[in-house]
C-alpha cells in the first residue's frame, strides 16, 4: 500500500511544502492459524479460509485468531485477563534498515539523510500486527525497545544499517505464532513496517510527469531513479510477515545476526542493473486493490532448465494479460484511443492518474486553506462589527445628551434674554438662539446676557440691603482666623454671612 500525497505538510506545528507518502514496507502474506487439521485436503482447506465460508477458523487457536470481538470464553478465569511476564516473549526483530525497498517498482530509498536513524524512537509503543491487518483484534504485541546497529557482515555479506527493535509478543494468546518465533530455525522470520515520510526527488531535474513515468529505471550513468527520504513523520504499526520488502528486515539472533542473510542479499542486490534475473510481480491477495499494487511479492523465476523457463515465462505473460484485461475490462482504467492493451500503456494510465490524484489532493488541500483563512477573516470582521455596533450605541448615548444640554443652554439663554428686555424681546433674535448649535457662541450670549442681567438687576441682601453678595462660593475665615473651604452656600446663608460681617457680634440668627 502506498499513499502519495503532494503539497503542504504539518510537521511541528507548522506547515511545510513538500511531497508525502505513506508506504507499508512489506510484501508476502501468511495466513497464521492455531492448528492445520490433517482431516482437511489442501483444496478445502484452501477453499475454508479464502471462500465465502470461513466459519471453523475460530476453532484454530488458543483464543481463536477469528477478528472477533464478541467471541465468549466460559472457561476464562479473571486471573487470564491480567497479562503476566511470563505470558509474554521478547524476540529482537530488524525493522527497517537503510536500503532501498521496491527497486523494481516505485522504489523508495531510505538510506540517506540520516532519516532512518533519527526516528528511532518513534517505533516505540507501536502495534505488532500479523500481515499489516490493523484490526484492533489482530494486534499480537507492541515494540518495547528499539536500538541502532551499525552495517556489519555477516557470511561475507554487507548486512545495511538499520533500526533493531526489541516486540513484546502476547504468547499465550499466540502460541502457535509463539511457537513458529521461537523455533530454530524460525518459521516466522521476517517483519515489515508501515511508515509516513518526507521525499525528494533522486533527479531533481526531472519534471513531475517525466520523473514519474522514469521512476524504478535508471539514467545513463547507473543511477536508479527513485523517491529520495528526506524525513520520516510516523509509524502506524509494524508485522509479522512471510517476507519483507526490506529483505534484512528478519529476525535478530543473539549474536546479533539476521536470520538468513543469503536470502536478503539474493533479494536486494540481485534488483541492480545488468542483472539478467527475471521477476514477476503479483500479490493475488489484493489483486483489485489499486492502492496495494505495491505491496507485492517477488517470485525468482530465474531456472537453469530452459524448457522450466519458457513455461514460466508463458506463465507470466498469460497472468500479466489477464491482469491488464481486469484493469481495463472492469472500467477501471481507460487508454487513450486507438492504444494497445499492454503493460507499457497501462502504467502510463496508472500514472496519469496517480499524477491526477497528487493535483486534485493539492487543490483540495490549497482550499482547505483558503477556507480557513477565510473563516478567519469571517471571524474578524464579526467582531469588527460588534465593536462598531458598540462604538454607535456610546455615540448614540453621547449624542442624546447632547442634544439635551444644547436644548438646555439655549432655554437659558432664551430665558435670561427676556429678563433683560421683557416686552422688549425680540422674537426674532429668539428664534436666532433657538436656531444655533454652536455651543461656544450660546455660551459666550449666555454670559454676556447674564453680565447684563447681573448689571441691572443686581443680587441684594434681604436683610441689609447690601449688594456685596456673589453667586459663586465663598472663602471665609472662621472665629480662629483659619480659611474654611465650604460647599457653595444659599442666597440666604450669602445675606446671614454679610450682616454678619457688618454687625460682628451684635445680630444673631436663629
Amino acid at each position: 500500500m502506498v499513499t502519495l500525497k503532494k503539497g503542504k505538510y504539518y510537521v511541528m506545528g507548522q506547515f511545510k511544502k513538500g511531497k508525502q507518502d505513506t508506504i507499508v514496507i512489506g510484501e508476502g502474506h501468511s495466513l497464521m492459524l492455531g492448528h492445520m487439521p490433517n482431516s482437511i485436503p489442501s483444496d478445502a482447506y484452501s477453499e475454508l479460509n479464502f471462500g465465502l465460508n470461513k466459519s471453523g477458523i475460530e476453532s484454530y487457536g488458543f483464543w481463536s485468531n477469528s477478528i472477533n470481538y464478541n467471541t465468549f470464553y466460559p472457561g476464562v478465569t479473571q486471573e487470564e485477563f491480567m497479562p503476566k511476564d511470563t505470558d509474554f516473549i521478547e524476540p529482537v526483530y530488524r525493522l527497517l534498515s537503510e536500503v532501498i525497498v521496491n527497486k523494481e517498482w516505485n522504489p523508495v530509498d531510505f538510506s540517506r539523510n540520516g532519516a532512518l536513524k533519527a526516528s528511532l524512537k518513534m517505533l516505540v509503543g507501536q502495534t505488532v500486527n500479523c500481515d499489516h491487518s490493523t484490526d484492533v483484534a489482530n494486534a499480537i504485541g507492541s515494540v518495547k525497545q528499539t536500538f541502532w546497529q551499525e552495517s556489519f557482515k555477516q557470511e561475507g555479506i554487507v548486512i545495511p544499517a538499520g533500526i533493531n527493535g526489541v516486540l513484546k509478543i502476547d504468547a499465550k494468546a499466540n502460541p502457535r505464532l509463539a511457537r513458529g518465533i521461537l523455533m530454530d530455525p524460525p518459521s516466522i522470520h521476517s517483519n515489515s513496517v508501515s511508515v509516513r515520510f518526507i521525499w525528494d526527488k533522486s533527479h531533481p531535474n526531472l519534471d513531475e510527469d517525466e520523473f514519474w513515468n522514469k521512476l524504478g529505471t535508471y539514467d545513463e550513468k547507473g543511477n536508479l531513479i527513485c523517491r529520495v527520504v528526506k524525513e520520516i513523520v510516523s509509524y502506524y504499526e509494524t508485522s509479522l510477515v512471510s517476507h519483507g520488502a526490506d529483505p534484512f528486515a528478519q529476525k535478530i539472533d543473539e549474536n546479533g545476526n539476521i536470520n538468513d542473510p543469503k536470502f536478503a542479499s539474493k533479494q536486494s542486490y540481485s534488483a541492480n542493473r545488468g542483472n539478467d534475473i527475471e521477476y514477476y510481480f503479483m500479490d493475488y491477495k489484493k489483486l483489485i486493490d489499486t492502492e496495494s499494487i505495491n505491496n507485492t511479492t517477488v517470485f525468482n523465476m530465474k531456472s537453469d532448465n530452459s524448457s522450466d523457463h519458457s513455461n514460466n515465462k508463458n506463465s507470466i505473460n498469460m497472468k500479466e494479460k489477464e491482469l491488464l484485461a481486469l484493469l481495463v475490462g472492469t472500467g477501471m482504467l481507460t487508454l487513450a484511443e486507438g492504444k494497445e492493451v499492454n503493460l507499457d500503456n497501462v502504467k502510463e494510465a496508472v500514472t496519469s492518474l496517480v499524477a491526477l490524484k497528487n493535483s486534485l489532493e493539492t487543490q483540495v488541500e490549497e482550499l482547505n486553506n483558503s477556507k480557513t483563512g477565510l473563516e478567519s477573516k469571517v471571524t474578524e470582521l464579526t467582531a469588527k462589527v460588534t465593536e462598531l455596533e458598540n462604538a454607535a450605541q456610546v455615540n448614540k448615548v453621547m449624542a442624546e445628551l447632547g442634544a439635551n444640554y444644547l436644548k438646555s443652554l439655549q432655554e437659558s439663554t432664551v430665558e435670561t434674554y427676556k429678563k433683560i428686555y421683557g416686552e422688549k424681546a425680540d422674537e426674532a433674535i429668539v428664534t436666532l438662539i433657538t436656531g444655533t448649535s454652536d455651543v461656544a457662541q450660546l455660551t459666550a450670549l449666555k454670559k454676556t446676557y447674564d453680565a447684563e442681567l447681573e448689571k441691572q438687576f443686581p443680587l441684594t441682601c434681604s436683610a441689609c440691603g447690601s449688594h456685596d453678595v456673589t453667586r459663586a462660593s465663598s472663602q471665609a475665615e472662621d472665629e480662629e482666623g483659619t480659611t474654611s473651604t465650604d460647599k457653595p452656600k444659599s442666597l440666604q446663608d450669602i445675606a446671614r454671612n454679610i450682616a454678619s460681617n457688618k454687625n460682628k457680634g451684635s445680630i444673631i440668627f436663629k
